[in-house]
């Protein structure tokens, strides 16, 4: 039996830590409001960011709605110097709408539910050569993606358990 992501996500964390008393953590949400599940990145960023403003999600992590471009936003991860950056993004899976799942960066070409002006694959390859750090992907099972399709309630309610679960981990 594969760990759950947050079994998985509390080991990196442990591992980095033991590296580094301070590891500095960077969250990227990705996708398009306009194509249905393509939405769940972005909204979760969305809601750490909101999670964050209430010191719910410690101000050491670095949280980006990076919508369709996440290598629009290599400066600030260079800034940033993060230890670990961690993907979000609609992935099909194979599993049912909503499910989560923490996911090996190389993963993502096939996986990704998105249309990004540079596959995730391509940008996590650059992070890690150029930056040194680790990536990871928490991808998100859509149901449905398409132009003006709408948010699911599955992939919405799976926003909330990532969104609670995140800030639970990140808390520790």
């Amino acid at each position: 039996m594969t760990l759950s992501w947050q079994k998985q996500l509390r080991q990196a964390a442990a591992q980095l830590t033991k590296a580094d008393a301070s590891p500095r953590i960077a969250i990227l949400g990705v996708g398009s409001e306009l194509n249905g599940d393509d939405a769940a990145g972005v909204y979760t960023a969305r809601a750490l960011l909101r999670y964050q403003a209430r010191a719910m999600v410690p101000h050491s992590v670095l949280v980006i709605d990076a919508g369709l471009a996440p290598e629009n936003f290599s400066g600030r991860l260079r800034q940033f110097g993060p230890h670990l950056v961690i993907l979000i993004d609609a992935a099909h899976m194979g599993g049912p709408a909503g499910e989560i799942r923490l996911l090996a960066w190389e993963q993502a070409t096939s996986l990704s539910a998105s249309t990004h002006t540079l596959p995730l694959s391509m940008f996590s390859s650059f992070i890690t050569t150029e930056l040194g750090c680790q990536v990871a992907l928490l991808g998100i099972q859509p149901q449905q993606i398409g132009p003006g399709q709408p948010f699911s309630l599955p992939v919405r309610n799976a926003v909330r358990r990532l969104t609670r679960g995140l800030a639970r981990v990140l808390q520790e």
